[in-house]
């Protein structure tokens, strides 16, 4: 339903009210909105525009009527609450077609339609659209439920700040604030991701799990080879000073008869020793990886991998964590 027919209805509904109002409260109800809508206007001479306001208000709410109408829609006005305002005039427009005489109901037709054009300026506007828009979508505006035929059409909404709250059974509830100065008009469209049912995702992280200690193992066995061949690159060093005499180098070696098998010594050696930095290095880096894998999968808080001496075979490996 737009806005004009909800200003229609509810003067629709202020008539019927009163028609089946019984004689004696219908004259209990007029009395008492009389006296607050005297007590408004007295109000506002006043300068105590806050009070008056709440007074046109109960005197609205007591027995409608175009005086107390045309005074609580120029309080929302004052008070910034337009997009009100605007239904209040609508709301007013009704309520004048029972104005008996002709010249005021002319009158506060066209000063209601003249504030109407005065807002229509100032008064942001909302559009909105969620996708998906599955059935049963809930969306609230301001702790107020939004129809769900209202989306994708521009609503009146006051300035100011504002808060959108969406949710559907199936996907992650979702919350959107902004702000609307004076006359914005803005579209705003709002995705909803679909939400895993529980116990989801555990599949996935027990695979990354394995594969987190898969590769920290590989990672620990490439240390181990990596030191191995270190020690044995060392062991062929220290056969070459056996052979060759301390401090050494092929091919000067003391006797010369022992210089070819130190040559060859020398050749492994190096060979070795290459290798096993290049093992170390890359199981360090399998290492590393199989920490960050099982750090993010297991939720660790904590997790840290340091280069430390272990022993004279050469560097290994220090792990640190929390899970």
């Amino acid at each position: 339903m737009g806005t004009t027919g909800a200003a229609r209805k509810l003067g629709a509904a202020i008539v019927v009210g009163s028609a089946f109002a019984s004689p004696a409260r219908a004259a209990a109800d007029d009395a008492r909105a009389k006296t607050l809508f005297q007590e408004g206007l007295s109000l506002l001479d006043a300068k105590q525009d806050t009070a008056a306001c709440a007074a046109f208000r109960e005197s609205l709410a007591a027995e409608p009527s175009v005086g107390a109408m045309l005074n609580v829609a120029m309080c929302s006005t004052r008070e910034d609450k337009l997009a009100r305002a605007q239904e209040e005039y609508r709301a007013l427009l009704v309520l004048n077609e029972a104005t008996v005489d002709a010249e005021r109901r002319k009158n506060v037709d066209a000063r209601a339609r003249e504030a109407m054009r005065s807002l229509s300026l100032r008064v942001p506007t909302l559009e909105l659209s969620v996708v998906p828009a599955p059935e049963a979508l809930e969306i609230e505006l301001d702790g107020r439920p939004f129809e769900r035929s209202r989306l994708g059409t521009a609503q009146a909404v006051d300035p100011g700040d504002h808060v959108i709250e969406v949710s559907a059974e199936g996907f992650v509830p979702l919350e959107r604030r902004l702000t609307l100065r004076e006359g914005e008009r803005q579209v705003l469209a709002l995705e909803l991701l679909a939400s895993r049912p529980a116990g989801a995702g555990g599949e996935d992280t027990d695979t990354r799990v394995v594969a987190g200690w898969v590769t920290g193992s590989t990672g620990v066995l490439g240390l181990a080879v990596g030191g191995a061949l270190l020690g044995v690159a060392a062991l062929r060093a220290s056969r070459i000073e056996d052979l060759c005499g301390d401090g050494a180098e092929p091919p000067r070696c003391d006797p010369p008869s022992n210089a070819a098998e130190a040559t060859d010594l020398g050749s492994e050696g190096r060979a070795l020793e290459i290798g096993g930095w290049v093992s170390i290095g890359v199981g360090a880096g399998l290492v590393a990886a199989g920490a960050v894998v099982l750090g993010v999968s297991l939720g660790s808080r904590d997790v840290g991998v340091t280069l430390l001496p272990s022993g004279p075979s050469g560097p290994g490996l220090s792990l640190v964590g929390r899970f």
